[in-house]
């Protein structure tokens, strides 16, 4: 649901006086696949209604930000201190890019 997830974007920059754009909203996009393919927020969801999901996941939500900020730390250390790993990330990375970019024929946001 990019639509949503934009939409937590724009609260938060209203409320909070934040910048965040759209790529911002993939570490959201991240944190909430992470999120829908676990077993026990999967479990909370169907057993519950919505306001007790949210209290049951709260938590569950914290831990996969900390989880992911630490797996983004770890791609960027790798990429910065092992040559192969960089020439094979960035190859795959610039081939999207270029693809992404001519697809779209977008210059900006």
């Amino acid at each position: 649901m990019k639509a949503a997830l934009s939409t937590v974007i724009t609260v938060l920059n209203e409320k909070f006086g934040t910048d965040f754009t759209e790529e911002d909203r993939l570490f959201f996009e991240q944190i909430k696949e992470k999120a829908s393919y676990d077993d026990e927020v999967i479990q909370t969801a169907l057993a519950n209604p919505k306001d007790k999901f949210k209290l049951g996941i709260r938590k569950k939500i914290e831990g996969l930000m900390i989880q992911r900020l630490g797996e983004n730390d770890k791609i960027v250390e790798r990429y910065v201190e092992d040559r192969d790993f960089q020439d094979a990330a960035f190859d795959g990375l610039a081939e999207e890019i270029y693809a992404s970019v001519k697809e779209s024929g977008c210059r900006n946001p």
